[in-house]
């Protein structure tokens, strides 16, 4: 299944905001930016920043200039997605979050990573770790 997706990487206080997946069918939880499907007539900016908002309670400002389009497959829920992820570095625009109160009940909480951190939960992934860890680094 094709999924076009946008996430934002928001970094404050040298740690990345993540967030908490619990894969529904195998129950295997996943630690990713926040991020999710791009609603139709939506730029990936601007899902990005909406996804950030629900999967989080942060408003971030997403730079359009950072842009990284990453495609890589994904087994969520005993189905392998196509997925095409239009990526950005965010930055906080709120010190504290609102409630997230869109959050799927897949979404078990956010949190901050170091850059550490952040490296080694995506040690899940092959294919998506070394390109997001190049892009942080030359990023961060």
């Amino acid at each position: 299944m094709k999924r076009i997706r946008a996430s934002a990487l928001c970094f404050s206080n040298q740690q990345w905001l993540c967030v908490h997946l619990k894969d529904p069918q195998s129950g295997r939880v996943f630690v990713l930016p926040p991020g999710g499907e791009i609603e139709p007539g939506e730029i990936p900016v601007n899902a990005a920043q909406r996804e950030v908002r629900e999967e989080t309670g942060y408003l971030v400002e997403v730079d359009p200039s950072t842009e990284l389009i990453v495609d890589y497959q994904f087994l969520w829920a005993g189905k392998n997605y196509d997925c095409r992820t239009h990526f950005f570095i965010a930055r906080l625009l709120e010190a504290e979050p609102k409630s997230a109160a869109n959050r799927e009940s897949y979404i078990l909480k956010s949190e901050w990573l170091t850059t550490q951190q952040l490296f080694a939960a995506l040690d899940f992934h092959p294919q998506l770790k070394p390109v997001l860890k190049s892009w942080i680094e030359k990023n961060q």
